[in-house]
């Protein structure tokens, strides 16, 4: 990463000559430091999902089982299969299977509402026809009610469950605010510094309540008694804005977890900070 010189809307970099050496330090000790815990987090944010997923389709063909005797539905000549138990296993993998193949548990999918919810009927249509295309094959037949009860009661509780799961994530809206700051001014951040912060597209007045430590770039130790960040430097603060933003820790969301620090005076991108949990 290398960081440069540009427009108050942007981050400012430092002077020639120490970008590339800066940019990445600035990587290794900010974004590569918590990538482990971001590919953590995201990993077990599509767990998640998955095994819900799972469970909500499983809990759809158990009572699809139940229903099926009290659903007048006609029912084809050849004997349906008895042992319904034996398939709903197999009927709920290959579901399963084809949601991840559809993409519904990658980062980019997941939270996107009508795009996660096109893969998750694309997944349901491929599992229906792929079903009956089999049976048909195979010269077996299940219960009608089983197999449209099946769908009818699934695709909905997938859906459901993903909405209830996204309103379980929403960001936090918070005026104090914890990060990790990259400082990009000669002159030192200090506490009681007041400064405008830009965070998605709101610009916003902050004051800064505190330095908790500096952290040295060559040997990641943290200099607790550092009261300043010079040039560069990087360190933890705490800050306190005029308005309540709607923020998520930096390791969730790279959106909503980042701003830029301008000085209120000339306009000029003087940090780029990272939320913290």
């Amino acid at each position: 990463m290398q960081l440069r010189a540009i427009s108050n809307s942007e981050f400012v970099g430092p002077p020639p000559g120490t970008e590339s050496a800066i940019g990445t330090r600035f990587a290794r000790t900010g974004t590569h430091a918590g990538t482990k815990i971001r590919n953590f987090t995201e990993r077990s944010i599509q767990g998640i999902h998955r095994l819900q997923d799972l469970v909500v389709i499983l809990i759809a063909g158990i009572v699809s089982f139940i229903v099926r005797d009290r659903v007048p539905f006609p029912e084809p000549v050849p004997a349906p299969v008895e042992n319904l138990a034996a398939v709903i296993a197999p009927i709920a993998l290959g579901w399963w299977t084809l949601l991840h193949l559809c993409g519904a548990y990658s980062m980019r999918g997941l939270g996107h509402g009508v795009a996660e919810y096109r893969r998750i009927l694309v997944a349901s249509v491929l599992t229906f026809a792929g079903l009956t295309t089999g049976l048909y094959l195979t010269n077996h037949q299940l219960p009608r009610a089983f197999v449209v009860g099946l769908f009818i009661v699934g695709v909905p509780m997938l859906m459901i469950a993903r909405r209830m799961t996204r309103a379980m994530n929403q960001p936090e809206q918070t005026q104090d605010i914890d990060a990790m700051v990259c400082w990009m001014s000669s002159a030192p951040l200090k506490p009681r510094a007041r400064l405008l912060v830009k965070h998605t597209t709101r610009l916003v007045k902050g004051l800064v309540k505190d330095i908790d430590y500096r952290l040295d770039i060559n040997t990641l130790h943290r200099d607790q008694d550092s009261q300043e960040l010079g040039l560069n430097e990087i360190g933890r603060m705490t800050m306190r804005v005029q308005q309540p933003l709607m923020v998520d820790p930096y390791e969730l969301n790279r959106v909503t977890g980042s701003f830029i620090l301008i000085d209120p005076g000339t306009g000029v991108t003087v940090g780029a900070g990272m939320i913290r949990p």
